[in-house]
């Protein structure tokens, strides 16, 4: 039987061999750890730029395009007044469906027209109707119709974009031929600032 000293001996031998053990065991396992290589984890996305919010709430809306007939000659059409006021087909056709609140032209005229509006004092009617296009190179502003009721007066503008001394200038080469027998004839005169081709057929 061992004697004491000597058995606490190797008890203490015992244990500190143990206890390298597990530390160099420790220390393998540290290094192959950290021998493997680590995940790196992917980069956060980006969110999402937010579009700026529109003023008061509405997309604004691109800028009007141009009217595409808005260089429509009128001459034509109106050729018949330079002999005393006269009239044609088409003419007569688009100032007889004023009257009933409808616009009775042939393309490319009718895209040139905008709305029209009828009014009434009295007895006097108005009817105006908005244009773009030209007249003997001038613009066109739009075309009135008047009268009134129960009277013989009665006429028609053309109504110009441009003064009335411009206008008369640009139209002096225009022979403007009174009716050999009414005596009407289209001659310029004013209508507010513009100037205004008339035609008045008053009885």
């Amino acid at each position: 039987m061992k004697s004491l000293p000597t058995f606490c001996l190797a008890v203490l031998t015992m244990a500190s061999f143990q206890a390298s053990a597990e530390l160099n065991a420790a220390k393998i396992i540290g290094t192959i750890l950290n021998a493997i290589p680590q995940q790196q984890p992917a980069p956060a996305r980006p969110a999402p730029a937010t579009p700026p919010a529109a003023t008061g709430g509405a997309v604004p809306s691109a800028p009007p395009a141009a009217t595409a007939n808005s260089k429509v000659d009128w001459t034509p059409l109106f050729k018949s007044w330079e002999r005393g006021c006269g009239g044609n087909p088409t003419l007569d056709a688009f100032t007889m469906g004023l009257e009933d609140g409808k616009i009775v032209l042939p393309s490319p005229y009718r895209e040139s027209v905008g709305k029209l509006t009828k009014t009434k004092k009295s007895r006097e009617v108005t009817i105006r109707l908005p244009m773009s296009g030209t007249y003997y190179g001038l613009p066109v502003k739009g075309f009135e119709r008047y009268y009134v009721e129960e009277t013989g007066m009665n006429g028609y503008e053309l109504v110009l974009a441009v003064p009335k001394g411009a206008a008369q200038k640009a139209l002096a080469r225009v022979a403007y031929r009174p009716d050999p027998e009414a005596d009407f004839k289209a001659m310029v005169s004013s209508s507010g600032q513009d100037a205004a081709l008339s035609c008045d057929t008053s009885m």
